[in-house]
């Protein structure tokens, strides 16, 4: 079992725990999700967001070409070439981009997520790989993403925060809080009665 109380007295596990307490009670009584908006320092429901810049993402996606495509085409052969060009990049071309952008190795990525070098090797050499929600997790974490571009990358392997589940409630804290250690996110966990992420 991954050794999750090593760092524990770096950690402080009851103010984190006050602090996501708080960030549920505020989830659950807003069940609609609001859009993120700036949020100053002294914003009543102290929560910090992170302030890291949005990874730029270059999508092909266009909703109305597609619908035009979808209508005027003669073949189902020209249909699938025809949207094949418009898709958005996948969850490993960008989790790539990134990587590159931030000047990463695969090796701190995969060690910082807790997953086996194999996998992460799977993952990389199949630009349509679709890990486990637990997976894109640690992998969204290890690339230390903002809470925006975790949705973003999120999405693109077809998960998203559910605020139905605890779990995926206390992961979106770390982003929002910037706790990217996966350690500590497991603390989080564990301390309250969750499954860890990782191996």
């Amino acid at each position: 079992m991954y050794r999750l109380f090593k760092e524990k007295s770096k950690f402080d596990i009851e103010e984190n725990e006050q602090k996501l307490r708080f960030f549920m009670s505020v989830v659950y009584k807003n069940s609609i999700q609001r859009p993120i908006v700036s949020t100053s320092r002294s914003d009543s429901s102290n929560i910090k967001f992170s302030e890291r810049d949005v990874v730029s993402v270059d999508d092909r996606y266009d909703e109305d070409k597609v619908a035009y495509i979808l209508k005027n085409a003669s073949a189902c052969d020209e249909i699938i070439s025809d949207i094949g060009r418009m898709t958005n990049r996948t969850f490993v071309e960008v989790v790539q981009s990134i990587i590159y952008e931030k000047g990463l190795s695969d090796s701190k990525v995969y060690k910082s997520a807790n997953i086996d070098r194999r996998l992460f090797s799977k993952i990389m050499s199949n630009k349509e790989y679709r890990p486990s929600k637990d997976t894109a997790f640690a992998v969204a974490l290890a690339l230390e993403l903002s809470y925006r571009d975790a949705v973003d990358l999120l999405a693109r392997a077809g998960y998203a925060f559910s605020h139905s589940d605890k779990r995926d409630i206390i992961v979106e804290y770390c982003f929002r809080q910037g706790i990217y250690d996966i350690a500590n996110v497991n603390i989080l966990l564990v301390s309250l009665n969750q499954k860890y992420l990782g191996r």
